[in-house]
């Protein structure tokens, strides 16, 4: 899913969701439990071609992402992986 966000000094970008079903589920009801990442992206150019690009500030665009979800009235649950 592609969010387009206002314009920054840098210039146009857009959030981006992307989402894998993780083949697991929850509950007797079957839910299934799908594991994401989000992050911006901008215009890139090379050459001829403009390709997206992501600008790695993936904590600004979590939060960004998840302000919409709880406005829209949307649970999400977020798993912050240890690094020791």
């Amino acid at each position: 899913m592609i969010f387009p966000l206002p314009a920054t000094q840098q210039g146009p970008r857009q959030l981006v969701l992307r989402l894998w079903n993780s083949g697991a589920v929850l509950g007797p009801a079957g839910n299934p439990i799908w594991i994401g990442t989000v992050s911006f992206q901008r215009r890139g150019h090379f050459a001829l071609f403009t390709l997206p690009v992501e600008d790695g500030r993936y904590e600004e665009a979590l939060s960004i992402f998840a302000r919409r979800l709880r406005a829209a009235g949307i649970q999400f649950a977020q798993r912050v992986r240890n690094e020791n």
